[in-house]
């Protein structure tokens, strides 16, 4: 999975953005886990942070974006 989302952090379905920094979801291939992750799209060397993983037939609430999002876009 780390290396997926290292090599193409923009795999994954975008939901939602705030400035550079976006929040995706992307179905692991060849494992039944679904994972959320947010990265900032003007760093080209900047870390891909995984903020969940959900067995993909695992009951699971709706993100709330804010929660990852205005803390890793304050971060320098």
């Amino acid at each position: 999975m780390t290396e997926l989302l290292d090599r193409y952090p923009a795999a994954g379905a975008l939901l939602e953005r705030q400035g550079a920094t976006v929040l995706r979801r992307v179905i692991l291939p060849s494992t039944p886990y679904v994972a959320w992750y947010v990265y900032d799209e003007e760093r080209a060397d900047g870390e891909v942070i995984l903020v969940r993983l959900f067995h993909a037939q695992q009951r699971r609430p709706a993100p709330d974006p804010s929660r990852w999002l205005s803390r890793t876009g304050d971060q320098d």
